[in-house]
């Protein structure tokens, strides 16, 4: 295992890194500078990516925290958005799966819920082709 503590080691090891990245660190040597002094969400969640240093946790963690403290140039945030119940509950659950305090029950629930939509809306486009006038499916 490489470890990588360079902005030099970070290009050798990722060399697809976008131009911009290289601008923005072409002001550091060291990753652990440019992480503390960088003020670019995307950038370092790139970092992250580039060198897996998240695990699923981490990142359903860091989109829930986005959601819900991320600031609108109105003074509100993205969680003011969310105006439908549904969708701050998809948060909510979100953030307590990945806490592991989310119940089996709270994910079957949330999981039901998802499949009943989804039946409801299949049923809609499709309509119940046992009700067609021939009154069966002919395979």
């Amino acid at each position: 295992m490489t470890t990588i503590s360079t902005v030099e080691q970070l290009i050798e090891a990722r060399p697809d890194i976008c131009e911009p990245a290289r601008e923005w660190l072409a002001d550091f040597t060291d990753l652990a500078d440019a992480w503390d002094r960088r003020h670019r969400g995307p950038w370092l969640l790139w970092v992250c990516s580039a060198l897996d240093l998240l695990d699923d946790r981490e990142l359903r963690m860091i989109a829930c925290k986005c959601v819900r403290e991320t600031p609108l140039a109105d003074g509100g945030k993205v969680w003011d958005l969310l105006t439908d119940e549904r969708s701050r509950q998809a948060v909510t659950v979100a953030e307590r799966y990945a806490d592991a305090a989310a119940a089996d029950a709270v994910r079957a629930y949330a999981s039901d819920a998802a499949y009943a939509t989804q039946a409801d809306l299949i049923r809609e486009i499709v309509g119940n082709p046992w009700r067609k006038e021939a009154g069966s499916v002919t395979l």
